[in-house]
């Protein structure tokens, strides 16, 4: 027989691992990015290239050069922003963030990835590039923040801003 104190141990424990199950930063094939159907803006459009529109981050393609028309792109500002309309409130597990390769890398340092319901950029902080890999995406863990809007800023200098793709994982629905 277990006893009362071993039993709310194993239920402690179970609940954790379902917890951490539910927030994965690593979405499996099978999730749904809800990136896809969203709306993306920016704070400017690179006037060295009218095709580095906002949306090129939500076309689904993993191109990381911005060479190959599959980038954003803003002009260099201070507060340069990227922001992500979900359409409806998500609570949300993951973002990967694909940064360009080709060059610029380092450009990302710094720049903060919020989430809320305001279309503002002073929604709650899900993470802040603080190194930048050029064959990987950035993986931020978002543990259920709620919110409609995606913001990418980069704060506090001036600088370019330029993602290559947004993907967004909501929590997974427990049965």
């Amino acid at each position: 027989m277990y006893s009362r104190m071993e039993i709310i141990l194993y239920l402690l424990l179970l609940a954790r691992v379902k917890s951490e199950t539910i927030y994965s930063c690593q979405p499996a094939p099978s999730e749904i990015n809800v990136a896809r159907h969203g709306f993306a803006r920016q704070s400017s459009q690179y006037k060295g290239s009218p095709r580095a529109t906002a949306w090129l981050a939500i076309d689904g393609q993993h191109t990381m050069d911005f060479r190959k028309s599959s980038c954003t792109h803003t002009d260099k500002e201070k507060g340069a922003w990227w922001s992500l309309n979900l359409g409806k409130s998500y609570a949300i597990s993951a973002i990967r963030i694909f940064n360009r390769n080709d060059c610029c890398q380092k450009r990302l340092l710094l720049a903060e990835v919020r989430v809320g319901d305001s279309p503002d950029i002073v929604n709650q902080l899900c993470g802040t590039f603080t190194q930048v890999n050029i064959n990987d995406p950035a993986v931020f863990c978002c543990k259920g923040i709620k919110g409609q809007y995606i913001h990418v800023q980069i704060p506090k200098y001036a600088q370019f801003l330029s993602l290559c793709e947004v993907e967004v994982y909501p929590v997974l629905e427990t049965m």
